[in-house]
């Protein structure tokens, strides 16, 4: 019976484990998120995690450390800012000196670099591909970031910003982009509400954009975890190796309980 026991005991340890490796997490740093686009309209950094722990960080501080870490070089050889009469701007993004740039906090445009950035908030920036027209159209999704299940289905909705008839900004729905995941083009298109529905049919993380055949868009950015299924199936062979254990345990000490009582 001893041998019982010790055998329920590991068995309940070994959920235990488990447990804490399917739920526990390390204590978050504080971060923000960042996007940068190249000069050929090429999704640089898609949506990474850049640290924003401290107080007074400014969109020139999270980019400068975004380059730091994903650029071949770091900050010293892709990035530069500098005041000038707009404030703090960009003078080098990504490696490029055009002095052609755009960028977005939460998909807003800001006053500039010098803009104060929360944990949690996204920075959008790029490289004009089009420095005669300017026709580059500032794009994003309803959502930044989603988690699913495999084979689940989502409606997205894909926004560009603009101006209306007094220059005030305005934000319209996308009509006519082509989804693509992971670089590659689908056969999803968006409706007149900037509409899509789309199925995710492979695991893993994926990069959700869209290009335009008619539009200078840049390329919008979602980042999706698409579960394979078999973190369900863990949880419940957890529950049940834990409940098994604990009917066991209880059986064992119930029945030496009977026998000290006969």
């Amino acid at each position: 019976m001893k041998k019982v026991l010790t055998l329920c005991l590991a068995l309940m340890m070994l959920a235990c484990v488990f447990s804490l490796t399917v739920f526990a997490r390390d204590e978050e740093i504080p971060h923000a998120y960042v996007t940068i686009v190249d000069e050929n309209g090429e999704i640089a950094v898609a949506m990474q995690e850049v640290s924003c722990a401290s107080n007074g960080v400014t969109i020139d501080d999270i980019l400068k450390r975004a380059h730091d870490e994903y650029y071949d070089g770091g900050s010293a050889a892709g990035y530069a800012s500098a005041e000038s009469t707009y404030g703090r701007s960009l003078i080098k993004l990504w490696g490029n000196e055009s002095g052609s740039y755009g960028y977005y906090l939460n998909n807003a445009s800001p006053k500039s670099l010098a803009d104060e950035v929360k944990p949690g908030d996204h920075i959008y920036a790029f490289v004009y591909t089009d420095t005669v027209a300017w026709t580059d159209i500032y794009c994003f999704f309803n959502k930044n970031h989603a988690n699913a299940d495999k084979g689940d289905i989502a409606t997205l909705t894909l926004y560009m910003t603009g101006f209306d008839e007094n220059w005030n900004p305005v934000t319209l729905p996308v009509t006519g982009a082509v989804i693509t995941v992971d670089g590659e083009k689908t056969d999803l298109i968006t409706d007149e509400n900037g509409q899509v529905a789309i199925t995710y049919d492979k695991a893993g993380e994926l990069i959700v954009s869209a290009v335009h055949d008619e539009m200078n868009l840049t390329p919008p950015v979602m980042i999706v975890n698409v579960n394979s299924g078999s973190g369900f199936l863990m949880i419940v062979l957890i529950i049940l190796v834990a409940l098994l254990a604990a009917k066991f345990t209880a059986l064992f000490f119930f029945n030496k309980k009977l026998r000290k009582g006969i």
